[in-house]
């Protein structure tokens, strides 16, 4: 009897270690991007992550203090995530639109990217577009830098390059007002403080890069050759800011209007 229980336990452990072998890397969830860390607190699912780790959809990316993460999407863009920032990434449908969607408690971020979504405990948004995002206890804070930013909620707005919007947890109103330029680049400078690096592929082979110095291919795994079909890097980044608009944005702000501030 002792012998065939434990045959049987043999076997159970035999067929789930199988089956984990033959499970797809992220359980067969749709891939988001890759991560890049920069300082020693990076973390996916609350477990440190490394240069190089795959992001998959429903995966939460979290900086602790004089740390950076920046994720590089599969299709194309990038997200970046100032120190002590917690966001969860998943496709998804916001709205009526299917989106990246990123959903900050805390924190702050740089988005430059074409599908994603913003969600927060005080507002959501669609982007195509260069913004900034502020979340804390009270209030969320979005920076649209190039591009355009539609607000969803509490109401529904467009914001033009060199404005910003506020929304306070629970209000109903949203806040607009145009940024100087000195503002504008105040609002990003966080991210300079912050220094990535990975492999560059050109023509000529891989070599180690920084972020933003790559004239090819940049990524934070190291490929095996040079892409055989060299282009240009699917992943636009721009290293501390666009140039801004001079005398901050102009135009409506949106389909409701919004109070200036």
């Amino acid at each position: 009897m002792r012998l065939r229980r434990a045959m049987a336990a043999a076997l159970v452990c035999l067929l789930a270690g199988l089956l984990a072998a033959c499970s797809p890397p992220g359980g067969g969830r749709a891939v988001v991007g890759e991560l890049g860390v920069s300082g020693p607190y990076v973390m996916v699912n609350f477990r440190p992550a490394a240069n190089g780790t795959t992001i998959y959809s429903g995966d939460t990316v979290t900086t602790g203090p004089g740390s950076s993460a920046l994720i590089l999407f599969a299709t194309g863009g990038s997200f970046q995530l100032d120190e002590n920032t917690d966001p969860e990434f998943s496709w998804s449908v916001l709205g009526t639109v299917r989106c990246l969607l990123v959903k900050i408690v805390r924190g702050q971020a740089y988005a430059n990217d074409s599908e994603t979504c913003i969600s927060s405990p005080a507002a959501d948004a669609f982007k195509h577009s260069q913004v900034n995002i502020t979340v804390s206890a009270t209030d969320t804070v979005m920076t649209l830098l190039e591009g355009t930013l539609t607000l969803e909620r509490p109401q529904r707005l467009t914001l033009v390059p060199g404005q910003g919007v506020t929304v306070e947890n629970g209000s109903s109103v949203a806040l607009v007002r145009n940024l100087s330029p000195g503002e504008l680049a105040q609002r990003v400078a966080w991210r300079a403080r912050f220094p990535f690096q990975g492999w560059c592929s050109t023509p000529g082979g891989v070599r180690p890069s920084m972020l933003g110095n790559c004239p090819g291919r940049f990524s934070f795994v190291q490929p095996q050759t040079a892409p055989s079909g060299f282009g240009p890097s699917p992943f636009p980044f721009v290293p501390f800011g666009p140039s801004f608009p001079s005398g901050g944005g102009r135009g409506s702000t949106g389909e409701t209007g919004g109070r200036q501030r």
